[in-house]
């Protein structure tokens, strides 16, 4: 395996799944760090399981490739194209909000523990939490959790909230989805 691409297998898209087709696509291995699978897509990131050789321990890695502005090329590379300086921008972003989250350290915030750029992109390394999020917790609910539990959750994401806009974290992203739960204290 060198040092720029493998091939791995990717989760299923739901356009393949409805195709009952598996898919098998090259992606990079970065600094390191194996990329397995894609967990997760979103309109400005791919976040994949992977593998920290140097550990020995499952990483999530999540990669700035906004779909609307950049592509992968052939060899591994991203390319931006004619939206290079809305990319180049939208990059920066991504590297000042992984370098605020690196700073926090909150049972509710993926901790960064590695930033990297590789590939014509950056990449953020944080542990691999077996779990759910909260909309996933939700959605698994017959009914809205009682008075109680929700006051419980209530306090837990606004703890979150607090220490990452203490740390000048980019909170535009926040949503159940990417909501961690956790009964750990804080600390910022």
């Amino acid at each position: 395996m060198d040092d720029f691409t493998a091939t791995v297998p990717v989760a299923e898209t739901p356009a393949a799944a409805s195709a009952n087709t598996s898919t098998a696509q090259a992606l990079p291995v970065v600094g390191g760090f194996e990329l397995q699978t894609i967990v997760a897509r979103s309109a400005d990131s791919v976040v994949y399981r992977g593998w920290d050789h140097e550990l020995a321990l499952p990483v999530a890695v999540k990669e700035y490739l906004p779909q609307r502005l950049a592509r992968r090329g052939s060899d591994g590379q991203v390319v931006a194209g004619a939206a290079h300086a809305a990319f180049e921008q939208g990059q920066r972003a991504f590297v000042d909000e992984s370098r605020a989250l690196a700073r926090c350290d909150h049972p509710g915030l993926l901790r960064v523990l590695h930033l990297l750029h590789a590939h014509g992109t950056a990449y953020r390394v944080m542990p691999w939490y077996a779990g759910s999020t909260l909309l996933a917790v939700r959605r698994s609910m017959s009914g809205p959790p009682n008075n109680a539990a929700l006051l419980t959750l209530l306090d837990e994401l606004l703890d979150s909230l607090r220490c990452s806009t203490a740390r000048w974290a980019c909170m535009a992203a926040s949503r159940p989805s990417r909501s961690c739960c956790s009964t750990t204290t804080a600390r910022c």
